[in-house]
């Protein structure tokens, strides 16, 4: 949500390192109504092309957008799975509306797709190491200029992470490592150091064989994800926080 908006970033179909948004408009009381059916009401999408110079944003995998400080950031990992960590940035006192330019995050390498979180007014960025490692790896800014970065520890994992904050801690859920179907998942409290974390755990029941999401709502986690036989069919399973 942003501006009074909620957007959806993607891969553009016709060029599938190509970014594009979508844009939905708010309505009263928090409803997306078309006609009255509770259903959204999207506007067109449009190509992000870097701030208005004609050059588009090549990514791989998926990319993770957050709200930070009232802008809004999106993070992806550059075209042709180039390992690298790109993130654009619209700055919420721009008026007229444009983009920065896309940004490369140095001394970062990834696998898959990153995931962005945002803790204590601290800008948190999880992904998988270069070359699909299975090590979980996390970046954070105080500034959104200087990184510093750590490896998790007692991580092993598949995919792409997915990161929600919630009642002070950092909660990393992840595929585990060698694509063994099972959900896990990797606790901290944000204000303690990196050598600080519970360790991972396994998700019971939950069982997947792709990437899942996570969002904390109520009094709980919700774990979404793809059934292990990749029929296509979405779960979930609810943690208490």
């Amino acid at each position: 949500m942003y501006n009074g908006r909620l957007q959806v970033f993607h891969r553009e179909p016709d060029r599938p390192e190509t970014l594009a948004l979508w844009k939905g408009s708010l309505l009263k009381q928090s409803l997306f109504v078309v006609e009255q059916n509770h259903e959204l009401t999207w506007t067109d999408t449009f190509t992000y092309d870097g701030s208005g110079s004609g050059q588009r944003v090549e990514m791989s995998g998926s990319p993770s957008a957050v709200v930070w400080r009232n802008d809004l950031w999106v993070f992806h990992q550059g075209g042709t799975n180039n390992q690298a960590l790109f993130a654009f940035v619209h700055n919420h006192e721009n008026p007229q509306g444009l983009w920065n330019e896309d940004m490369h995050i140095s001394d970062v390498e990834l696998s898959e797709s990153p995931c962005a979180v945002v803790a204590n007014d601290r800008l948190h960025v999880f992904y998988q190491g270069a070359g699909h490692s299975g090590e979980l790896w996390h970046i954070v800014t105080s500034d959104g200029k200087s990184w510093s970065k750590a490896k998790v520890p007692k991580t092993g994992m598949s995919s792409s992470p997915s990161v929600v904050f919630a009642n002070g801690k950092l909660y990393v859920f992840h595929q585990g490592w060698g694509n063994n179907v099972r959900i896990w998942c990797n606790i901290k409290n944000e204000v303690d150091g990196d050598d600080k974390w519970f360790g991972d755990r396994p998700c019971f029941t939950a069982n997947t064989n792709e990437a899942p999401g996570v969002v904390a709502y109520g009094s709980q986690l919700w774990c979404f994800h793809q059934d292990i036989y990749n029929l296509g069919e979405l779960w979930h399973k609810e943690f208490p926080i």
